[in-house]
């Protein structure tokens, strides 16, 4: 079990950091950052729900995996 939350965090951390990279290079309408002012709660906002989302679609996957592998044993 700790190494499928190891591998979880891992990939959803990843993904966090992609997703808040793209965003602060997309910026749509100046919402990451206008002039010299840098909304840090909005980024770090997106950051953390694509880790929840990740962590949760990739812990999961894990524990299917593991548990349809098991069964074909």
């Amino acid at each position: 079990m700790k190494k499928i939350v190891s591998i979880s965090i891992a990939i959803s951390t990843i993904v966090a950091f992609v997703i808040m990279y793209i965003a602060w290079k997309h910026n749509p309408q100046g919402a990451i950052y206008l002039n010299d002012k840098i909304d840090y709660g909005y980024w770090f906002f997106l950051g953390f729900t694509w880790f929840i989302l990740a962590f949760v679609l990739v812990f999961f996957s894990q524990i299917i995996l593991k548990w349809l592998l098991k069964g074909k044993r």
